[in-house]
C-alpha cells in the first residue's frame, strides 16, 4: 500500500537531558509505503529553531534523516539558547550567517552514526568580555560508533579582542574524542597563525591532548612593533 499526502506532527513538549522542555512540530508531506517511507518538511520548536527535514525509514529498520537549516547568527544563538540546555550563557552571537548540513543513519543493532558541517560566513558575537568579528569557515563532524571526530576548514577570524586585539587569525586542525569524553580529546593542529602588534603569532604543529591538564602550547611570537608593545602594556 503506498502512502501519498501531507503530515502534521505536534508533540507539546519533549524533554531530553540535553534540551530545554518545549514544543515541537513537524509540518510536511509523506510519500512511499511502509516498509519504505518518507518525510519531508519543516522541523520547528517554539525556541525559534527551524529546519528542512527528510526522514526514510527502509527494510530491516534501517533509519536516515538529513537535515538542513539556514539561519542569521544573531537569531540562530538566540534560538540555540532556547533550545539547548548547555549552551553557554555568556556566548551571544549578534552578526553573520549560519549554515547546517546533517546526516543522521541509523540501522538495526548499530548504533547511531552521523555526519555534519556548519558552515560560517562573517559571523561576530561576544562570549564573556572577549568579542569576536568576522569568522568564517567550515566545521565538520563525525560520529561513528564511539568516536567523535571533528575538522576546522579555512577558518579566519577577522579579530579576537578581550581588550588587546588579535588578527586576522587562520586555524585548520582536526580533532578526535570518545564520545563518552567528548572535551578530553586530541587535538591536531596543523596551522595557527596570527597577526599581533604589527608582527605575528604561530603555534608550531603539534598535538595537544585536552584531557591533560594544564596545557602547554608554546607560541612563536615575529617582528613585534615596540612602540605598539609598549603603548598596549605600560
Amino acid at each position: 500500500t503506498r502512502i501519498s499526502g501531507n503530515v502534521r506532527i505536534d508533540v507539546a513538549e519533549i524533554r531530553h537531558p540535553s534540551l530545554k522542555p518545549q514544543r515541537w512540530w513537524f509540518q510536511g508531506k509523506a510519500s512511499g509505503t511502509l516498509a519504505d517511507l518518507e518525510l519531508e518538511g519543516t522541523l520547528n520548536a517554539n525556541s525559534g529553531l527551524t529546519a528542512n527535514l527528510v526522514l526514510r525509514s527502509g527494510s530491516e529498520s534501517n533509519f536516515t534523516a538529513d537535515i538542513r537549516a539556514a539561519m542569521a547568527a544573531q537569531n540562530a544563538g538566540e534560538a540555540l539558547a532556547a533550545t539547548l540546555l548547555n549552551w553557554p550563557e555568556l556566548l551571544s552571537l549578534e552578526n553573520g550567517e549560519l549554515t547546517l548540513q546533517a546526516n543522521l543513519r541509523l540501522n538495526s543493532n548499530e548504533p547511531l552514526a552521523a555526519d555534519a558541517w556548519l558552515d560560517l560566513k562573517d559571523v561576530s558575537g561576544v562570549m564573556d568580555r572577549t568579542a569576536l568579528t568576522n569568522l568564517s569557515g567550515r566545521l565538520m563532524f563525525a560520529l561513528e560508533a564511539d568516536t567523535l571526530t571533528a575538522a576546522l576548514r579555512d577558518i579566519r577570524i577577522g579579530e579576537v579582542d578581550s581588550g588587546i586585539g588579535i588578527g586576522p587569525i587562520q586555524l585548520l586542525a582536526d580533532y578526535e574524542a570518545n564520545l563518552a569524553a567528548p572535551l578530553r580529546g586530541q587535538l591536531a593542529v596543523q596551522q595557527a597563525t596570527a597577526e599581533f602588534l604589527g608582527g605575528r603569532l604561530r603555534v608550531a604543529l603539534r598535538t595537544v591532548d585536552l584531557s591533560n591538564r594544564p596545557w602547554h602550547v608554546p607560541i612563536d611570537v615575529y617582528d613585534l612593533s615596540l612602540e605598539r608593545l609598549l603603548q598596549a602594556y605600560p
